[in-house]
């Protein structure tokens, strides 16, 4: 069972056009994995306050990304922001967590 049969079952072919979204949404749920072990690292080296300034950066990040790429390619491109968002709170986790790990 292919996800596009899948999509076109449960929604009866409506939102076929949006299949796009599906893999979008799945590197999104990855980079919130990623996002979320550099949160654990953060946590359990003892740096507790850093932990909100990446849920900060993914959160703006999201937000700033979401709009235009919105206003652009609509839904595809709002989720295509969150999943920026999520990497560029990635990045900025491994690179908090790292500069602990020299220490």
């Amino acid at each position: 069972l292919s996800a596009d049969r899948l999509l076109d079952f449960l929604y009866a072919g409506k939102y076929g056009d949006l299949m796009a979204l599906v893999g979008i949404m799945a590197g999104a749920t990855a980079a919130s994995s990623v996002v979320g072990v550099q949160v654990l690292s953060l946590k359990a080296s003892g740096r507790i306050r850093c932990v909100p300034h990446v849920w900060t950066v993914s959160a703006a990040a999201g937000v700033f990304l979401s709009i235009p790429l919105m206003i652009g390619f609509g839904v595809e491109g709002a989720m295509a922001g969150v999943l920026l968002g999520r990497l560029i709170a990635g990045f900025r986790g491994w690179r908090l967590a790292g500069a602990v790990a020299e220490r």
